[in-house]
């Protein structure tokens, strides 16, 4: 099986979340690949059926915070097509099989 992701490295210099969507945020990110997704222009654009985003974050609280604004989108149940995870966790040599936890919050991997 065939997958396709995206990977935002997270440097942590943009903000999570600013007062209005014209400015440059996390949640902005996380908007544009829902609404991209949903609109299927992943399709449109580049042939691919579905794809994932991967965001890499430097530490836990700075995951945690954009898992909070995760969870406003898709009706506030989160959206499982975010994964998010720590620099010194997913990316130990094996990023497939290091844990991710998904806008819902639920760990997975992405192969076992």
């Amino acid at each position: 099986m065939r997958a396709s992701y995206f990977l935002e490295v997270d440097r942590g210099t943009m903000p999570v979340k600013q007062a209005n969507l014209r400015d440059s945020s996390i949640y902005k990110k996380l908007v544009i690949y829902y609404d991209a997704w949903r609109r299927k222009r992943h399709t449109e654009l580049f042939g691919f059926r579905n794809f994932r985003v991967l965001f890499v974050t430097g530490r836990r609280e700075r995951t945690d915070n954009m898992l909070v604004v995760s969870k406003r989108i898709a009706g506030g149940d989160g959206s499982r097509l975010s994964l998010f995870g720590e620099k010194d966790v997913v990316l130990d040599g094996n990023i497939l099989g290091s844990p991710w936890t998904d806008g819902r919050g639920e760990r997975l991997r992405l192969i076992d």
